[in-house]
């Protein structure tokens, strides 16, 4: 599955299909836990909602999972696990200020696609996952990696 390079504070994988990415954010769900915070830093088409139904198959969600562009949220509850999904990008600077993104934060794994617009925001621990589309492929770069998440990260090498 895609080739995966590691550096000391970086892990880079290319997926050569939507499949692939599914499949790798599948197994990198079984790591999450509640209070887990990603955020998803890509252009339009770069994949992070099809990374989102991996991780959403891997927590065992049984939903259809879909962007949350206009809805903002989607929540996907199980008795074990609930799974915020979240867009920001359609939001105005004075609707990003308003929106109450930390009410989520310890109630269940967050997603938030276009998270770079929020940074000022994240909890300390929170993932940065950069997905950039091209030629039959996406990379996956992921960086500034704490010790909590290295370990983690270092387990689906």
């Amino acid at each position: 599955m895609g080739n995966a390079g590691h550096w000391k504070n970086m892990v880079s994988h290319t997926f050569k299909s939507p499949a692939e990415t599914q499949a790798w954010a599948e197994k990198f769900a079984r790591t999450l836990t509640r209070g887990d915070v990603l955020a998803l830093i890509g252009p339009l088409g770069a994949g992070k909602t099809t990374f989102v139904q991996g991780l959403a198959k891997g927590l065992g969600l049984k939903n259809k999972v879909t962007s949350p562009t206009f809805a903002l949220v989607n929540e996907y509850l199980s008795k074990t696990k609930n799974l915020y999904h979240m867009d920001v990008y359609r939001l105005s600077e004075r609707e990003l200020r308003a929106f109450p993104l930390e009410e989520y934060y310890e109630t269940g794994i967050c997603i938030i696609e276009w998270g770079d617009r929020l940074r000022e925001r994240w909890p300390v621990e929170t993932l940065a996952l950069h997905l950039k589309p091209g030629q039959g492929s996406r990379r996956l770069t992921i960086k500034e990696i704490t010790p909590r998440w290295r370990k983690r990260l270092a387990d689906l090498a």
